[in-house]
């Protein structure tokens, strides 16, 4: 079907659009995922800590926040 310039004009902006949303969808999923990632490596530094200090439990809100954060630097 034949359609005028404006409408393909208006169609590519459109489209655009659509692809910079996604780019900053893109961004925004990175972000996350990286915060994620680094969320389970402080876990991960709390959870061995625990074995080693032979705990059978732990707060992880709480238990070695400074050893960990340290041990990370």
């Amino acid at each position: 079907m034949k359609n005028t310039i404006e409408w393909h004009e208006k169609c590519l902006k459109n489209r655009i659009a659509f692809a910079s949303s996604q780019r900053r969808q893109i961004i925004r999923l990175q972000e996350e995922l990286e915060r994620n990632d680094r969320e389970n490596e402080f876990y991960a530094a709390q959870i061995y800590l625990a074995k080693q200090d032979g705990k059978d439990g732990f707060d992880e809100d709480r238990y070695a926040i400074k050893r960990v954060t340290k041990a990370l630097g």
